[in-house]
């Protein structure tokens, strides 16, 4: 799968509301859960959480394999995260590895008085100050807990994920004690509902804060097993290709995809708030007349053009997009190096842009990747997918003054919408380009649904098999 749908679903699985009774809060003592995660129905991967207490604090550690299919490629997914806080559960350090298909991300993140610095494998350290105390998401089934012991059935909590390298302050209600299904066994366990600026997550707790059972989106269970049932059939084929179940089919054959220059959509399943407000012109419609689904209907027109007029790098209106993060290291020696060595001495925008797009595709070896792929990464080791095209673009481009973000959402190929990864660059206005497929602009066969850094990319997660797809008309 893509980065962010699957660092995301990897969040989801291993990041979100704690880790797996009695109706009184639990000893503050070690323990460990194994959860067995399917995802609508199918085995998908097994993880395991051992929280520590100590005189000093707490210590949380997750584990999580997943075995996934691309395009009919098997991946096998490890993330491996340590989580350490203070006795009040206040966030003090956290490490993270993650290791796919060859490719490996290690990042470190450290509270330092009202600073949290974040530091990837190969790049420099990052400061991000807070005016608050973080605390793992690890913890959140511990937290819960004292809330209740307290007589509370609702708090907020701010608290970082290190899955996407972000800080979000969560809502947590409390929902009760209730019997769960875990497998073949029943549990008595806090049933918790967790929103944060993305998504809502389920989750029910024993008495140490441990999960049982978690849901989360797009139909995402995990629930507790033993060490034995949990690890069956690990290293075994994946089965479950996540690009291919989550496509959306569409009864029309497009000719030459890459030059169609506007098209109106007809979705279903989505509501025109959950899309970005610089899509293109959206419709809302009725139901359709004897129907039996009452779900929302829009008409999406999205329409690009080429750039007009001329622009001198670097190119001002957009600062924040020539910044440097954790993942797009514009900053970083290599980088700019790259960038100034693609263009040679050439200063106008619109060109440089293109040059780029072409020089990504021409470099970047298309092979299909679960990875957490960074701009330096891919620059070393430059192979991989839309992911890896479109983060080491972003890091081109910015480091060359041509402010870019990633974008993510839905392309056509073949008869279907695919999750699909691309950027959009500043040229006086946001214009699409994907140099995955070597597009400058990008088709109007490109749906997105978010754009920014891994955080907002994981707004799609509740989009993910909910969104129907007609083509209505199409121009050249």
């Amino acid at each position: 799968m893509r980065l962010a749908f699957l660092v995301s679903l990897a969040a989801a699985l291993a990041g979100c509301p704690g880790r797996a009774g009695s109706e009184a809060i639990g000893p503050d003592r070690s323990g460990e859960a194994w959860l067995v995660t399917e995802l609508a129905g199918r085995h998908i991967g097994h993880s395991v959480t051992r929280m520590e207490r100590f005189d000093e604090g707490w210590r949380f550690e997750n584990t999580m394999h997943m075995d996934l299919a691309m395009m009919g490629v098997d991946q096998q997914v490890r993330v491996h995260s340590v989580a350490t806080a203070s006795p009040d559960l206040r966030l003090e350090s956290v490490t993270f590895h993650y290791e796919g298909q060859g490719r490996v991300m290690d990042a470190v993140a450290v509270v330092q008085e009202n600073n949290l610095i974040i530091k990837a494998a190969g790049d420099q350290s990052r400061a991000r100050p807070l005016d608050e105390p973080l605390y793992p998401t690890e913890a959140l089934g511990r937290l819960a807990l004292r809330a209740e012991a307290a007589g509370k059935e609702r708090f907020e909590v701010p608290v970082f994920d290190v899955s996407t390298m972000s800080v979000d302050r969560v809502r947590v209600k409390l929902e009760g004690w209730e019997p769960v299904r875990a497998g073949d066994a029943t549990f008595h366990a806090l049933r918790v509902r967790v929103t944060s600026s993305l998504f809502a997550v389920t989750g029910w707790y024993d008495s140490l804060g441990l999960t049982v059972v978690e849901e989360a989106p797009p139909g995402i269970r995990s629930f507790r097993a033993t060490p034995a049932e949990a690890v069956a059939g690990v290293g075994g084929k994946a089965g479950v290709d996540l690009l291919q179940m989550f496509r959306v089919e569409v009864d029309t054959t497009v000719e030459s995809p890459d030059r169609v220059r506007r098209v109106r959509l007809k979705l279903s399943g989505v509501g025109a708030d959950e899309l970005p407000r610089d899509i293109g012109e959206v419709t809302e419609l009725e139901p359709e007349r004897h129907s039996l689904c009452s779900c929302k209907l829009l008409v999406l027109e999205i329409s690009t053009e080429p750039p007009a007029g001329t622009l001198s790098l670097p190119v001002a209106g957009q600062d924040s997009f020539l910044l440097a993060s954790v993942t797009i290291q514009c900053d970083a020696p290599e980088i700019r190096d790259r960038a100034a060595a693609v263009l040679a001495k050439e200063r106008d925008a619109v060109q440089a842009a293109r040059m780029l797009v072409h020089w990504v595709y021409e470099n970047v070896e298309k092979v299909p990747t679960a990875s957490f792929p960074t701009a330096l990464d891919v620059l070393r080791n430059p192979q991989g997918d839309c992911n890896e095209h479109a983060v080491l673009y972003a890091g081109l481009a910015r480091a060359a003054g041509l402010p870019a973000r990633v974008a993510v959402g839905l392309a056509y190929m073949d008869r279907a919408f695919y999750y699909h990864a691309w950027n959009e660059v500043w040229l006086g206005r946001w214009v699409p380009v994907d140099p995955t497929f070597n597009e400058f602009p990008a088709s109007a066969l490109h749906l997105k649904l978010a754009e920014g850094d891994l955080r907002e990319q994981a707004r799609i997660l509740p989009l993910v098999g909910r969104i129907g797809i007609r083509i209505l008309e199409l121009d050249y």
